[in-house]
């Protein structure tokens, strides 16, 4: 999530990795503008509003396979660097 007021720097930076960011989603309102240049990036960008009313939707799930993963757990890091689990 962005909070920042500096979203189009932000955005600028992480174009790097858009080939693997699907999704902004800020607490903050998102602008027209703000929507579009996050989507020549080929991001989705949402509002806090929107993200949670997406909840309501009726969407088609992928069939399931054994190799997805159901589950991240984060670690605090104290005992090196925070991680991700899955």
């Amino acid at each position: 999530m962005i909070l920042s007021p500096l979203f189009f720097e932000i955005l600028s930076c992480l174009s790097k990795c858009c080939a693997y960011l699907k999704a902004i989603v800020s607490f903050r309102k998102i602008s027209s503008t703000q929507k579009k240049e996050a989507e020549e990036l080929g991001v989705s960008c949402f509002s806090w509003e929107e993200f949670s009313q997406l909840g309501s939707l009726d969407c088609e799930l992928h069939p399931k396979q054994k190799s997805d993963i159901c589950t991240i757990m984060y670690t605090s890091g104290t005992t090196g660097d925070p991680k991700g689990v899955f």
